[in-house]
């Protein structure tokens, strides 16, 4: 496991921090991780039989690496890395009692050394916490969460709370709240602007992976037809259970209803079909899987939201029947609201025959930012306190996440015009990526050797107040910063920083800059500029001069990067 030596310190791009391996009855798998406080879902994956379980045994390491990888990059706006469990179950495997094995195998080498807590037999080769947090993938259940954290609470692991998001009470449903589908309608905003079409203006169609019952594709459909009315039409929507087709648009209430009811398309009325060739197909009638398979393929739209499916659906064998007959793509758009739907060389020749591309590391990150929220009020409040300010923090939480993808999804698009066509969106998100993830790691460096004192930093107590939910900080600041590991504020306020000035001046700035000046001269001077345009903003807010909108316009673009230049004598 040499290849696999991990240095803190200086963390490689591409090669995972650790990896565990679980073997229970008739189920295996792994948890890969790319930092050592890390966070991302699990999923269960059952399989029909024998030979098909062998399979996919052969490849999955390199499915949990991957999907971890891509949260590696997703998790670029959060204090934890990237990482992802996959559970393989055989033909005969008991699904509840693998996931309670999973959990119990990660307690079992996570609480090593803790009070005595350790089994007999295991032994703590590393010497230090460990810190892992799980969130819900494919069907993981919220029976599965609770008892998760009741588990870990029964066993006296320090933060019971944290282990698991998307806590049905005492945390933030994904699918009640829609938190991942919000981010991937910003970004499906900024997309379409950048191709012409002005979905507040302008009618445009929608294709979707996932159903009605999907946390993704449902809550995309409802804030499609809020956000945008009568311009948004869903043409085509496909689940595990079949599809639903209508050139004319499917019927909005209708979809809402199966959306409310939590049911497939296949239940779909198809009286309520309109346009020519519309039909709805069950999985379970002849031809109607086919149907199902090939409809994101043929059916022809503005915009394609693959928001479920199994990883590699569109690969490298079959890419080529996403395009029409004259070789120009069914949808030209694609905004990835599942991980991993398209491999990487499908992605790269449907970006050849015109397709724009927004890749899930950014189209689908406010899912996992949320969870991350959830994280950090666990690391705060107990569960009678976070219910009475739970309706408050979720809306402030929402906001946040809303924020953070429109910063990423405006720089992307900017990005995109500047370079004409020379590099393709999924390019520019993964150069995001890197660059925030290689600045936040050398901010996280810095901090953890010089152990700052929180509350008396210059800046540190404003950066990490700054991230947090307001009715965090009004009522439990202070209470943060004693019981959160040093480690998880350090990283949240690499990981904040980071993101807020690559997001605002781009990849090449921060670069540039830290290599000819010491990082913490260059951060210290950006953060005193920032406020000063802060303060020179508002006062042309309350001041009467002519064309101040404009003025505010071109300081906030531009006056933060012009006056830390200059403090740090680079003009």
């Amino acid at each position: 496991l040499d290849e696999y030596a991990f240095d803190p310190d200086n963390p490689p791009v591409e090669k995972p921090c650790a990896f565990y391996f679980f073997h229970g009855p008739s189920a295996q798998g792994f948890h890969v991780r790319y930092r050592e406080t890390a966070r991302g879902g699990v999923r269960l994956v059952p399989t029909r039989t024998q030979e098909q379980f062998e399979v996919e045994s052969n490849r999955l390491f390199d499915e949990a690496a991957g999907l971890a990888l891509s949260q590696q990059f997703k998790n670029k706006d959060i204090p934890e890395g990237g990482a992802k469990a996959v559970v393989l179950l055989g033909p005969e495997a008991n699904p509840n009692l693998a996931w309670k094995s999973m959990v119990d195998s990660l307690l079992d080498v996570m609480m090593t050394g803790e009070d005595g807590l350790t089994l007999p037999g295991v032994v703590d080769y590393l010497g230090r916490e460990e810190i892992v947090y799980l969130g819900p993938d494919e069907r993981i259940t919220p029976e599965h969460i609770e008892w998760a954290v009741a588990r870990a609470a029964e066993r006296g692991y320090k933060r019971p709370n944290t282990l698991m998001s998307s806590k049905p009470e005492t945390g933030i449903n994904h699918k009640v709240y829609g938190v991942t589908s919000l981010g991937v309608i910003v970004f499906a905003e900024e997309a379409l602007r950048a191709v012409g079409i002005d979905p507040r203006v302008d009618p445009f169609t929608v294709k979707l992976t996932g159903g009605p019952a999907g946390d993704v594709a449902g809550n995309a459909v409802k804030l499609l037809f809020r956000d945008y009315g009568e311009n948004a039409r869903v043409v085509a929507m496909s689940d595990g259970h079949g599809a639903a087709y209508d050139p004319d648009g499917l019927d909005r209430q209708e979809l809402l209803r199966l959306i409310r009811a939590d049911n497939s398309i296949d239940g779909f009325n198809p009286d309520l079909l309109t346009g020519e060739g519309a039909f709805v197909a069950s999985a379970a009638e002849p031809d109607g899987a086919k149907l199902r398979n090939t409809l994101h393929n043929t059916a022809r739209a503005d915009l394609f939201i693959p928001a479920g499916g199994r990883p590699d659906t569109i690969n490298a064998k079959n890419w080529e029947q996403y395009l029409l007959p004259n070789g120009a793509p069914s949808a030209p758009l694609i905004v990835e609201g599942a991980n991993l739907f398209l491999s990487a060389e499908a992605r790269d020749r449907l970006q050849e025959a015109g397709v724009v591309i927004v890749p899930g590391p950014s189209a689908n990150k406010t899912g996992v930012i949320c969870s991350s929220y959830e994280i950090l009020a666990g690391l705060v409040l107990d569960n009678e306190e976070f219910l009475a300010v739970k309706d408050e923090y979720v809306a402030q939480v929402l906001a946040i996440l809303k924020d953070k993808a429109a910063r990423e999804a405006k720089r992307i698009m900017r990005e995109y015009r500047a370079h004409a066509g020379r590099k393709t969106v999924a390019d520019i998100s993964r150069e995001l990526s890197l660059e925030i993830n290689a600045f936040s790691d050398r901010l996280y460096a810095m901090l953890r050797r010089d152990a700052p004192d929180f509350r008396n930093d210059e800046h540190l107590p404003a950066i990490l107040a700054g991230r947090c939910p307001a009715v965090l900080v009004e009522g439990f600041f202070d209470r943060l910063l004693d019981q959160a590991p040093a480690n998880y504020l350090y990283a949240a306020a690499a990981a904040d920083t980071a993101s807020k000035i690559v997001y605002a001046e781009g990849p090449d700035w921060p670069a540039r800059v830290s290599t000819l000046r010491d990082l913490r001269d260059v951060v210290a001077a950006y953060l005193r500029q920032e406020g000063k345009i802060a303060e020179l903003s508002a006062a042309l807010a309350d001041s009467r001069i002519e064309n101040k909108d404009e003025i505010t316009r071109i300081i906030n673009n531009a006056g933060v990067k012009l006056l830390a230049d200059e403090e740090l004598g680079l003009l």
